[in-house]
């Protein structure tokens, strides 16, 4: 299916923009659709491209080191800075994926039964 191919390798989870996009185009599916609920196959489907592409982004774009206390508190070396940007990138990561409820709960139902 086009779509599960387009969430697959062009949506970047990172994207508020593209995050919402995605959100409303499902939302409109299961509304406009009576074949496509929560249980139909096809939004199985495309739910499970969704967490495979969160749990990718959690893996590879938020990534907090455990660095040592004086390294952190002096501002010279660079870690402070590089946790600072790691923790917003989980924020905005989570930010942009608790928005929709449904999708939320699926989610997290498939996070952490797989």
């Amino acid at each position: 299916m086009f779509l599960l191919d387009l969430l697959g390798n062009v949506w970047d989870p990172m994207s508020r923009q593209q995050s919402t996009q995605i959100v409303g185009l499902v939302k409109r599916l299961r509304d406009e659709y009576p074949t496509v609920s929560e249980d139909s196959k096809s939004l199985q489907e495309l739910l499970m491209v969704v967490v495979k592409k969160l749990k990718q982004a959690v893996d590879k774009d938020v990534f907090l080191p455990l660095y040592p206390k004086s390294l952190v508190e002096n501002r010279a070396t660079g870690a402070f800075a590089f946790i600072e940007h790691q923790f917003w990138s989980c924020i905005k990561v989570f930010t942009s994926h608790t928005k929709p409820h449904f999708l939320l709960c699926f989610t997290l139902c498939c996070l952490f039964s797989c």
